[in-house]
């Protein structure tokens, strides 16, 4: 089965083809029970979940995609999702503590005269 490249595709990543599979996996790597989803870890950075993507893609994040044919779509199929995805809050902890660039200066906002 050829696969295509994705968003699921990065160094730090996992891929699984069941729930069950997922389960046996994690009995052996604790790290992965202390994890959140994608949306967890984008409130935590602030950023969101397109940027958290970003940052697995990059290698900054781990994360474990579980393509749960049952549950959800075919895998490696292009454009399916997969049905779950878990994030490492210990990445997401540790990015969120590095420092980084700041952002552009928010916009100075007019007073209006009480």
């Amino acid at each position: 089965m050829k696969r295509f490249p994705s968003r699921y595709d990065g160094p730090r990543t996992k891929r699984f083809r069941s729930v069950g599979e997922f389960h046996v996996y994690a009995i052996g790597h604790p790290e992965v029970l202390d994890s959140v989803s994608p949306g967890g870890a984008a409130a935590r950075l602030g950023v969101g979940r397109e940027r958290v993507y970003q940052l697995i893609g990059d290698g900054r994040l781990r994360a474990w995609f579980i393509f749960d044919q049952g549950e959800g779509e075919a895998h490696d199929v292009p454009g399916n999702r997969a049905s779950y995805v878990y994030v490492s809050w210990e990445d997401v902890e540790a990015y969120g503590a590095s420092p980084r660039r700041p952002g552009p200066k928010p916009k100075a906002q007019s007073q209006a005269a009480a």
